[in-house]
């Protein structure tokens, strides 16, 4: 693992970021806090479950992100991140893992309150970034199962094609006809799709459930109501 001679974490942007790193001895250990500390999902991406212990990051935090059921990792003051080091990752498991990852993360390497030093994906798209942390028990108890499976669904386009695409940045509601090639979570509860011959020329971005039904026009009785009340 590479070393700074400075406090501040060393960055390095996407793409071409893991070959970078992997260039100058490669990225070591890898700091998760969001879906990658669950055993289910390590085993669904990389077929086994890597040497990992506890860890805790201090100035950081999990944020909670808008559209999405996964966190980004973001400065913070004295606030903390725990999570897990994962250790032994192949070259080939960095670069699925970096196929796997989000756009608008980034690693960066950080020190864990005990000392150990590791890289981690930061977020950097901050317009997203809520106001309150991320959660794993609530990951766990609402979307883990599901997500496991997606999960598995793109290890296998990964091993078929060898490019399954990486995520793009898309929220909820992407088209149903775009390829199923982002990561999992960002289809979470995506509403139900007009007809293309219906489907409106524009939606809102962040729309994350379709609106209410139109309610019918009404009667002149209901109109001479309105003037009257």
């Amino acid at each position: 693992m590479q070393r700074t001679s400075t406090s501040s974490p060393a960055t390095s942007r996407r793409p071409g970021q893991l070959d970078l790193l992997q260039a100058q001895a490669g990225p070591g250990a890898l700091f998760a806090y969001g879906t990658l500390q669950f055993p289910g999902v390590l085993s669904a991406l990389l077929r086994r479950v890597p040497e990992h212990a506890a860890g805790t990051a201090v100035g950081w935090r999990a944020a909670a992100l808008a559209a999405r059921n996964y966190p980004g990792m973001v400065r913070a003051g004295r606030a903390t991140a725990t999570g897990i080091l994962i250790t032994g990752l192949t070259p080939a498991e960095w670069r699925l893992i970096d196929t796997y990852e989000d756009d608008f993360y980034e690693l960066r390497q950080l020190t864990l309150a005990d000392g150990r030093r590791g890289w981690t994906y930061a977020w950097v798209n901050h317009a997203d970034v809520a106001a309150h942390d991320w959660s794993a028990p609530d990951f766990a108890a609402r979307h883990l199962a599901e997500f496991t499976e997606r999960c598995r669904a793109w290890r296998q386009r990964y091993d078929t094609t060898g490019q399954p695409g990486h995520v793009t940045g898309h929220h909820l509601d992407r088209p149903a006809r775009d390829p199923p090639s982002t990561r999992p979570g960002q289809h979470e509860t995506r509403p139900a799709r007009d007809p293309p011959s219906t489907r409106p020329a524009h939606r809102p971005r962040y729309k994350l459930r379709p609106g209410p039904e139109p309610l019918p026009e009404p009667g002149p009785d209901s109109r001479a109501r309105r003037r009257g009340g």
